[in-house]
């Protein structure tokens, strides 16, 4: 891997366990530091796709736990774009409703106004 590229991929991955974190614990203001204003976030257990002030708000009725992280792949896209994959093993609920066990996620984290921050989320469960 290019030098330029770990560069790169070294601060998003620690930002991308850092949202990760946030979510478990609920920290609406670091997940909001971390998603853009336009972020969209496509999940199995939401029914559709949340924007990022409905992801917020919904933030208190999501009780997840990250017990690993199977994969994760880094990808650079660009100067200010990576794409993130991983295979995840949750456990909780949302809305009082089990989370899938396994599910397969790929996020794009893009540079916006200088910081890193993901824009794009989409979790699919594995069967």
């Amino acid at each position: 891997m290019p030098v330029a590229d770990q560069e790169i991929i070294e601060p998003v991955k620690a930002l991308v366990k850092a949202l990760g974190s946030a979510f478990t614990v609920k920290d609406q203001d670091t997940v909001k530091q971390l998603i853009s204003p336009d972020h969209v976030a496509v999940t199995p257990y939401a029914g559709r796709p949340l924007n990022t002030s409905e992801q917020l708000e919904k933030l208190a009725e999501l009780d997840l736990e990250i017990v690993s992280v199977e994969r994760e792949t880094l990808t650079v896209l660009g100067p200010e774009a990576v794409l993130v994959h991983q295979e995840k093993i949750l456990s909780g609920t949302y809305q009082g409703e089990p989370l899938p066990d396994r599910v397969y996620s790929t996020a794009i984290w893009t540079k916006l106004d200088g910081k890193w921050c993901e824009r794009f989320y989409q979790e699919t469960a594995v069967i």
